[in-house]
């Protein structure tokens, strides 16, 4: 199963909601995906990195605020924003266009 996919399990485990995934690949030279989702509480969004864990997945790096966390897996970054911070931020704007199914991949 591929990193990606190992991913948006691990999310969907969580039960987060609004998962949107862009393809990168002909964008960034440094990741191929870029995943963003919402947790509905800081206690969920917690709870994704121990799931991340149990997966077994690589992780290379973890940056953590109490309404952001950022899962940089290599060739795929999970973003997991509380509802207003993603709101705030509207990093889905930024990549308005580059939004891929899952099934596609």
């Amino acid at each position: 199963m591929s990193i990606l996919k190992q991913a948006i399990e691990v999310l969907n485990e969580v039960n987060l909601k609004n998962i949107k995934i862009y393809d990168m690949r002909n964008k960034s030279p440094f990741y191929d995906f870029f995943v963003v989702a919402t947790a509905g509480s800081e206690r969920q969004s917690g709870a994704v990195l121990s799931h991340f864990k149990k997966a077994e997945l690589k992780v290379r790096n973890i940056e953590e605020s109490t309404s952001w966390q950022l899962v940089d897996l290599h060739s795929v970054i999970v973003n997991i924003f509380l509802e207003d911070t993603r709101e705030y931020y509207n990093l889905d704007k930024l990549f308005f266009g580059l939004e891929v199914n899952i099934e596609e991949l």
